[in-house]
């Protein structure tokens, strides 16, 4: 832990900080001495881009309280970046446009931080990077560097207005083995949405002052907001509208970001064994170039085979990682036994209870058919992506079925290998890990002459894949792509990967002119059908949900309308940024057994925005009926600029629409629109995630309670307990992201079940 800390030794710390405030109301801002530096602290004002600011207007600037601009370092339309005089507490902002949203930063470089954490359970070391609104809380700290000093205080504040939000808060060292060694206790209810937190040292003769970055999320929309019916079921979208609640936790949803678990699963039958020798001559090349500037990745392993799932390695160490795995194959290299059937989809289910960090990626390797689910009936979680790869030599590319469904829904890909095929998946596998949204997925059931697909690709996108699997497209002029403006493309030129009946290519967009037609791909096979699956790199990603409330900003990952009476939903759709609009959807019901049907006829429905101040879906489809079919196909389209209706973007998702079975919703009911309504206690898409009372921790959606309670919830007290005849027990370190003053923090995570360590 101690070396992992010292990564942050001479970050940039905040003395003080302003987000989003009106420029014209800056008339004076405090800067709090600083007892902790003699270096140069200097002063960043920034204008919001993407807070309706005008195109046109003269930058903002800073200056002393006689209205004398600073001395500035570097400027730029939309920044100012100033060294700050020594001794100079205020200053102000001048802006001779009206209306402009700034934002204001001051800061130091400095060897000394300050780690915050948030957790409801006092044995608890490192905690939450944010606080939960209606749950008592208190926070855990670890000053960084810091020595001899008296005492800490941490205080809550606006980081709009800079009002104070809380009281100071003192912290107190904590008893027993532990990373974050000070306690502030008392902690007041949090508003929903960002705020500020300022850690102040206390010394003899001065104080050292941290700010750090705040958040407040709701755990859940309220009940009642959730079980309110939709006013108006056959009307457009509410346009405009202001939702009831924010949903903060949308604006940090990890599916906006790059794969950072990986999950290997190997099928451990004889039909593997050369395949398992392969992978274990190309794992070291797979995982360094995974790994490259990445050392925070987590990396598992699992081996499966027609009676048990095992689970062999988890961990963030790269060259462990590398020895467990290939000391792992060379087991499925010596096995003998013949399977007819595997319970590769049971290994789908189990994934997520070994996800330590989100988003997850999921490498299956199988050579035989899936056998029904032990499991629940529940859909996949969208923090998971599910690779398939068949080994397989024969004609029929349409293979696992099952696992199809899942593949499709989570967004993966589904490929025919061969064993020497493996020898070379390093780039394929490395480059999966950021391709982060799926332009086109489409099948033709004949391609025995050329077949076209037209899609579009965003000029922000930095790269896109294309994986085209039919029989003989490995072939020599099977597979032709032409940039927009018609002009043919090599492939060969491009390529990742090439296997029998599969091909991978990659292209940079940027290299070509930009574009106002589709980009076009022709394909032909020695016969049958042939699949085109086409993904992208981008700072685009979409980020869809269903809601039955058009003010409602906690959306379903997932359909609900096949639950219900009422079979209509709204889709609401979260982007990374407001310059980039989601204008129109299509929705249609697929099938896995007949895919080449899933993209006719799609019914289209109109996309507008939402209020995004109050929302952070800020997309609202019409509300439509929803097909009934168990897997449902749905188009997004938009643009990336609101003066450019040329620069457009396009992707497909496909969704999981389960019927209404008997635990459906674990601690609630149906409403009529399909949607869980939750008992008090419990929260989630289907009221199975406990909040855990009396210091309680959720663990795989069961409270574990602190010494003295019990209850399904942690509700109940032991009548004869009290705590000064308790044990001492030591704390338990859980894993979390933690809340710093810049980049990632390091943290442990012990399970009740499986130990690991994790880098991150």
């Amino acid at each position: 832990m101690t070396s992992v800390l010292a990564n942050y030794h001479h970050k940039m710390e905040n003395l003080a900080v302003r987000y989003r405030f009106n420029c014209n109301e800056m008339k004076m801002f405090g800067i709090p001495a600083e007892y902790d530096t003699a270096g140069q602290i200097r002063v960043l004002l920034t204008i919001d881009k993407n807070d309706g600011n005008p195109l046109a207007f003269e930058r903002p600037y800073v200056t002393d309280m006689n209205n004398t601009e600073l001395l500035f370092t570097s400027k730029g339309k939309y920044y100012a970046l100033y060294d700050l005089p020594n001794g100079m507490n205020n200053i102000r902002v001048v802006s001779v446009t009206p209306g402009l949203v700034c934002s204001l930063r001051v800061f130091f470089a400095s060897p000394n931080t300050m780690l915050l954490s948030h957790t409801n359970n006092p044995k608890m070391d490192i905690g939450f990077p944010v606080v939960y609104k209606y749950i008592p809380q208190l926070a855990t700290g670890l000053p960084v560097g810091f020595s001899n000093f008296s005492y800490v205080e941490i205080r809550c504040f606006d980081s709009r207005t800079g009002f104070p939000l809380s009281v100071s808060t003192r912290g107190n060292r904590r008893e027993g083995d532990s990373t974050y060694s000070y306690e502030f206790d008392n902690l007041s209810d949090c508003t929903p949405g960002p705020f500020i937190q300022q850690v102040e040292v206390y010394y003899e003769s001065g104080v050292a002052t941290r700010v750090l970055p705040g958040y407040c999320a709701l755990s859940g929309p309220l009940i009642a907001s959730r079980s309110q019916a939709v006013a108006t079921k056959y009307g457009v979208a509410d346009v405009g509208s202001q939702c009831a609640q924010m949903n903060f936790n949308a604006i940090t949803d990890p599916r906006q970001h790059e794969f950072r678990q990986i999950v290997f699963a190997v099928e451990n039958s004889a039909a593997m064994a050369n395949a398992a020798f392969n992978l274990a001559q190309t794992i070291e090349g797979i995982i360094a170039q995974m790994n490259n500037g990445k050392p925070e990745r987590q990396y598992s392993l699992i081996l499966f085979d027609d009676k048990d799932i095992r689970f062999v390695s988890s961990t963030y160490d790269a060259a462990l990682f590398t020895n467990q795995f290939t000391n792992a194959m060379l087991e499925v290299v010596y096995n003998n036994r013949t399977i007819l059937t595997s319970r590769s989809l049971d290994v789908v289910a189990k994934v997520p209870e070994i996800s330590i960090v989100s988003p997850t990626i999921l490498y299956l390797f199988t050579s035989s058919p899936s056998s029904l689910s032990t499991g629940a009936v529940t859909p996949l979680t969208r923090n998971l992506q599910v690779n398939v790869f068949t080994l397989r030599n024969g004609s029929n590319v349409l293979v696992n079925d099952d696992l199809t469904y899942h593949q499709r829904s989570s967004g993966g890909r589904n490929l025919p290998v061969t064993s020497n095929g493996l020898l070379s998946l390093e780039n394929l596998l490395s480059s999966s890990l950021y391709e982060n949204s799926v332009v086109l997925d489409n099948v033709a059931q004949n391609c025995s002459a050329f077949v076209r697909f037209k899609f579009n690709v965003e000029d922000v996108a930095t790269a896109f894949v294309v994986n085209v699997v039919g029989l003989g497209v490995e072939t020599t002029y099977m597979v032709w792509s032409f940039d927009p403006n018609g002009k043919p493309i090599n492939v060969t030129d491009y390529m990742t990967y090439v296997d029998k009946n599969t091909v991978t290519f990659s292209i940079n967009p940027k290299e070509f002119a930009y574009w106002r037609n589709p980009w076009l791909l022709s394909v032909k096979t020695t016969s049958g059908a042939c699949f085109v699956q086409i993904r992208v790199v981008s700072p685009i990603t979409v980020i869809p949900g269903f809601i039955a409330d058009a003010a409602d900003d906690f959306p379903e990952d997932s359909p609900f309308s096949n639950r219900g009476s009422e079979h209509r939903a709204y889709a609401v759709f979260h982007v990374p940024s407001m310059s980039y609009a989601v204008n129109q959807l299509g929705v249609k019901s697929a099938n896995v057994s007949e895919p080449w049907l899933d993209s006719d006829a799609l019914r289209t429905y109109a996309v507008g925005p939402r209020d995004n101040i109050s929302c952070s879906y800020q997309y609202i489809s019409l509300n439509f009926v929803m097909p009934s079919s168990t897997l449902v196909r749905m188009e997004v389209s938009g643009s990336t600029s609101s003066t450019n209706p040329d620069a457009v973007f396009q992707r497909t998702f496909y969704f999981e629409n389960l019927y209404a079975y008997a635990s459906v919703c674990n601690h609630g009911s149906l409403d009529e629109n399909g949607e869980c309504v939750c008992s008090n206690g419990y929260t989630g898409q289907f009221c199975d995630q406990p909040l855990c009372q009396n210091g309680g921790t959720n663990s795989l959606s069961v409270c574990v309670c602190t010494t003295g309670f019990y209850g399904s919830l942690c509700e109940s007290q032991i009548p004869w307990y009290s705590s000064s005849s308790s044990p001492k027990t030591e704390t338990t370190t859980v894993a979390h992201h933690s809340t710093t003053s810049g980049g990632a923090a390091a943290v442990l995570y012990y399970a009740p079940i499986l130990a690991f360590v994790l880098l991150y």
